[in-house]
């Protein structure tokens, strides 16, 4: 699974179920070992994808839980797709992507 998959399950399921549940607030368990380069999670997400990702997150937040939202971060077994994966999250989180 890739992009598509993943992200058009968040938006045909995750988003109408918040919608739904309108949570007092939104935590994302934020484990990267989807990144394509991760050798145990078998999925082909990119960098650029999380940022999507986190980007679909924060907008949940800002529309159901008055901004209000919560990055754990979880894992990923690849340093390198590790390292570029957060970045792209946390940049998405503080606004600078």
């Amino acid at each position: 699974a890739g992009r598509e998959e993943i992200l058009g399950a968040m938006r045909g399921k995750l988003v109408p179920a918040m919608t739904e549940f309108r949570p007092q607030a939104v935590f994302v368990s934020a484990g990267f070992d989807g990144h394509r380069d991760d050798p145990i999670g078998g999925l082909k997400l990119s960098d650029s994808d999380f940022a999507d990702i986190t980007r679909l997150c924060l907008e949940l937040s800002d529309t159901h839980a008055e901004c209000k939202l919560i990055s754990v971060l979880e894992g990923g077994y690849n340093l390198r797709g590790l390292v570029s994966a957060v970045a792209a999250h946390v940049e998405v989180l503080i606004g600078k992507a």
